[in-house]
């Protein structure tokens, strides 16, 4: 596929700046290649409840989601009036079940995209500790679409979903990191200004009429 994309006169369309550079220190010109996000279909409103009783991870349930971890992390904080939310389905998730029987967490094994929205949209945060590069989460885009904020590492291509002045997300792999920002969750003050940076984040970056107008610019050759 690189010698393709060096042979031929074609466009590459890519989702974060991690990607693009693996393919420049591969050879590819970087004016064949285009940054875009996946835009945002539905206009949405900031709701944001501060006050809400519960965090959510939705996605696969695997070693390389982090959610172990996450969990770990979550036990060991005694959380009292929160609880967290497990969204998915995975190879690990009967043994997490086992081995987290905890009145604040709770499996809600795979749900269809409405029911996983509206715990999405009314939750007090999203979280996750991927070990993952990910391409462009989903759960976090759409949590900031709906201005909720999301707890997530600082690592990959996540770094490109943080915007300026965002205070809750954490150092890869550092689970004492991870709990500090879980823990700043208590600050109601606190999550509405984050919610207000990430919905303005959302509004400004993934709309969908201003990426589709990139797209036929870079298509076009104006880029």
């Amino acid at each position: 596929l690189i010698k393709k994309i060096k042979k031929y006169n074609v466009k590459v369309i890519l989702l974060n700046k991690i990607q693009r550079d693996n393919l420049v220190s591969k050879g590819i010109v970087s004016k064949k290649i285009k940054v875009l996000q996946n835009p945002l279909q539905d206009k949405t409103t900031n709701l944001y409840n501060p006050n809400s009783n519960y965090v959510v991870y939705a996605g696969r349930i695997s070693k390389s989601k982090g959610v172990e971890e996450l969990l770990r992390t979550w036990e060991s904080l005694n959380i009292n009036n929160l609880n967290i939310k497990i969204i998915g389905d995975g190879e690990i998730k009967n043994t997490l079940e086992k081995n987290y029987k905890k009145e604040n967490i709770e499996f809600l094994g795979a749900l269809d995209n409405h029911e996983s929205a509206e715990y999405i949209k009314n939750s007090k945060a999203v979280i996750t500790s991927t070990k993952m590069y990910e391409g462009q989460s989903k759960l976090i885009t759409e949590a900031f679409s709906y201005g909720v904020p999301a707890i997530f590492p600082n690592y990959g291509s996540m770094k490109s979903l943080i915007p300026f002045g965002y205070q809750l997300s954490f150092i890869q792999f550092d689970y004492v990191d991870l709990s500090k920002k879980i823990k700043m969750l208590t600050d109601s003050d606190l999550l509405i200004k984050q919610s207000n940076i990430v919905y303005k984040f959302i509004v400004d970056h993934f709309d969908s009429d201003r990426i589709a107008n990139k797209l036929d610019n870079f298509i076009e050759g104006n880029l």
